[in-house]
């Protein structure tokens, strides 16, 4: 099996996510530690945030980061456990919480439908997802 970021590259819809995790500097969490789970928008995803956003965050890496950080958990979340949650809020690393549903048999972090989800890699899972976690911006980006 291959870490988290090895598979985050070897996807052809993950590359914005990747080179975003470069610019921030987390390669290397997402490379040795763990382990996450982590919810890993599409290039659609980013392609519907505005360009001038984009281009902020990725000229300010301690906000880039953060926004990344609000797409991953410490620990690993299967699918096959959100029904059983009691409590379907998790914690971030950025230290905010997502809201993990299924809503008409679809599984949703926040506002975001997981597309692929169950992707285990050697330091935790990666969910695909169809949107970037708008609050992580909203809030991060008015900083």
């Amino acid at each position: 099996m291959a870490t988290i970021l090895e598979t985050l590259r070897q996807s052809e819809d993950l590359n914005t996510f990747v080179n975003l995790v470069e610019i921030a500097d987390l390669k290397g969490m997402l490379n040795d530690r763990g382990p996450f789970t982590v919810f890993a928008p599409t290039d659609g995803a980013f392609e519907s945030l505005s360009g001038e956003a984009l281009h902020d965050l990725k000229q300010n890496k301690n906000r880039l980061a953060d926004v990344l950080m609000w797409h991953i958990v410490v620990g690993v979340l299967r699918l096959e456990e959100v029904p059983g949650m009691r409590n379907p809020t998790i914690k971030t690393l950025q230290g905010s919480e997502l809201n993990v549903s299924i809503i008409d048999e679809e599984f949703r972090v926040n506002d975001a439908r997981i597309v692929t989800g169950n992707i285990g890699c050697d330091n935790g899972v990666i969910h695909i997802i169809d949107g970037v976690l708008m609050q992580a911006m909203a809030e991060i980006v008015a900083r």
